[in-house]
């Protein structure tokens, strides 16, 4: 049971870090050196979880210069905008990292690449506390089974 435990934790590990450094390297790229241009918002997409509805837009990604040219861009921002408006007028300036699995822009000096590697370094910290917890158990499992195993009384002699 232990092994397993050990086995799926160390998992979680990597993957959470894995993730914390896929997900955030584009929004870094972006921030910091990105090609910087204007954003044509075309279609809004909302997701609702629970009372809160959150919409991002995509959209066309043109470079200052003309030269970079991207359909389906996403800009992980409402806008202003409540779900079912119309697109609002293009957003100048934001940043553009290169592509990746959902091409993004960004608004300079946004952030968002923080926020994958903070929410990972808490799951971590979930993980520390779950393993401390597995290994607990083993201990108190294992000492239990010797315990059980003892001889109830030693013979005199």
């Amino acid at each position: 049971m232990a092994a397993v435990a050990w086995a799926a934790i160390a998992c979680l590990v990597v993957v959470t870090v894995l993730a914390m450094v896929t997900w955030s390297v584009d929004a870094y790229r972006a921030t910091h050196g990105g090609t910087v241009g204007t954003f044509v918002p075309g279609r809004q997409s909302c997701s609702t979880y629970r009372v809160t509805t959150t919409c991002v837009w995509y959209g066309t990604f043109t470079s200052a210069d003309g030269a970079t040219r991207v359909e389906e861009v996403m800009l992980d921002e409402s806008l202003g905008t409540a779900e079912g408006d119309p697109p609002p007028a293009p957003v100048s300036p934001v940043v553009y990292g290169g592509a990746s699995d959902v091409p993004k822009a960004y608004r300079p000096g946004s952030v968002d690449w923080v926020l994958v590697p903070a929410l990972g370094i808490a799951w971590l910290g979930v993980m520390a506390s779950l393993a401390r917890r597995v290994e607990l158990w083993r201990r108190r499992h294992t000492q239990a089974r010797v315990r059980s195993a003892a001889p109830a009384h030693r013979p005199t002699g």
